[in-house]
C-alpha cells in the first residue's frame, strides 16, 4: 500500500511518467540511421598515422609524469642526505628511460588495438554492403 501511494505521488494521473518529465518536443523519437552515415569507409593509411600519434602523445605524457616523480625523488633524496640535487640525474636516470619503455609499451598495443579495429571496420562494411 505504500508503494501504491508513493507511486501515486509521483505519477500524474495519466500514468505516463516519461511525457510527465520531459514534455513536448524535447522527447527523444527513434529514427533509422542512413546507411551512408553508419560507419565510415575504413582506411588502411590512417592506422599508421593513428598509431605514431597516439605513442608521441603517451610517451610525451610518460616523459612529463616521470620527470616530475624523478625531479621529486631527487630533491626529497638532496634533503634527506643534506646535499644540493643535481636535477639532470633526474632527466638522464629516470625521465627518458621511462619514456622510452612507456613509448614502446604504447606502441605495440596501439598497433594491435589499430590493426584489430581496421579489420573490424572492413568486415562490417562487407557485411553491411552484403546485407543491403
Amino acid at each position: 500500500m505504500a508503494r501504491s501511494r508513493i507511486l501515486s505521488e509521483i505519477e500524474p494521473a495519466g500514468g505516463d511518467f516519461l511525457a510527465h518529465v520531459c514534455p513536448g518536443p524535447a522527447r527523444a523519437k527513434m529514427q533509422q540511421m542512413p546507411a551512408s552515415m553508419a560507419h565510415p569507409l575504413p582506411r588502411w593509411y590512417l592506422v599508421p598515422v593513428r598509431v605514431l600519434v597516439v605513442t608521441f602523445l603517451c610517451a610525451l605524457l610518460g616523459f612529463a609524469v616521470s620527470l616530475l616523480l624523478g625531479i621529486l625523488g631527487v630533491v626529497v633524496r638532496g634533503r634527506i642526505r643534506g646535499v644540493h640535487p643535481n636535477l639532470t640525474s633526474a632527466y638522464r636516470s629516470i625521465a627518458i628511460p621511462a619514456a622510452a619503455a612507456i613509448s614502446g609499451v604504447v606502441l605495440i598495443a596501439v598497433t594491435v588495438l589499430e590493426i584489430r579495429r581496421y579489420r573490424q571496420a572492413k568486415a562490417l562494411r562487407k557485411i553491411e554492403a552484403a546485407s543491403g
